[in-house]
């Protein structure tokens, strides 16, 4: 069974020397616990302990000195009576306003205020004045993109891509009543009879159509409209 470790081996016997007396705790650290501690840490631990030691003696020494300063100054008798003579300065009033200071005054009060009011009136005119232009511009650009994603066409030939984007749309029956074909009416296209009647014979709508580019599109005896998909 092994013998039980010293106490001036242990490692809070060394720490507590480096705290109270640091060249012990210094050497206890370097000779019983040198594989604990790296090399970097072993030098940083032992010059901040130096550290603590040179400060403590330096504020023992500052309150020793500062002990000896006020044994020196004390005073044994008092030999002489000082009288000092104070003199009292009355305070100087401010100085009042006439009427016409007065009425100066007010009126440029007033006129900073009317100045404060109508660059606040004019900032708030600015403020409307540029969100009316905001909404405007946000209509026409919703307007201009609603005529470009809704075209109208009545009986004729129209080219995918050059009289309409080409795209995905939906098909609506708006007036009348004919047939609508597209070339492509084996690959995503379509051919029916399309009218506005409810009368089962005629389709009203037909949804997502493809029509890629260069596709023909007939319309015949009536008015579609195409709505823009993706």
């Amino acid at each position: 069974m092994n013998d039980e470790i010293k106490f001036y081996k242990q490692e809070w016997f060394m720490l507590l020397c480096m705290l109270l007396i640091a060249p012990i705790g210094i050497f206890l650290m370097f000779k019983y616990h040198a594989s604990r501690y790296s090399n970097v840490l072993k030098i940083s631990i032992s010059i901040l302990a130096v550290m603590v030691l040179f400060s403590r003696f330096s504020s023992s020494n500052v309150v020793e000195s500062k002990k000896d300063n006020k044994t020196a100054k004390v005073t044994v008798s008092v030999t002489e009576t000082v009288t000092e003579t104070v003199t009292v300065t009355p305070a100087t009033p401010e100085p009042t306003l006439t009427e016409a200071e007065k009425k100066a005054e007010n009126k440029k009060f007033k006129e900073s205020q009317i100045i404060k009011e109508k660059k606040l009136k004019e900032e708030k005119n600015a403020d409307i004045k540029r969100k009316k232009e905001e909404k405007n511009a946000e209509e026409k650009r919703l307007k201009v993109e609603k005529a470009e994603n809704e075209k109208i066409f009545s009986s004729g030939n129209y080219i995918s891509g050059k009289d309409f984007k080409a795209g995905i749309y939906d098909v609506i029956a708006i007036k009348g009543g004919g047939n609508v074909h597209a070339g492509n009416v084996w690959t995503g296209g379509f051919s029916a009879i399309m009218g506005v009647k409810d009368d089962g014979f005629y389709e009203k709508e037909y949804k997502n159509v493809e029509l890629p580019d260069g596709v023909k599109l007939e319309v015949k005896g009536l008015t579609i409209k195409l709505i823009f998909k993706e």
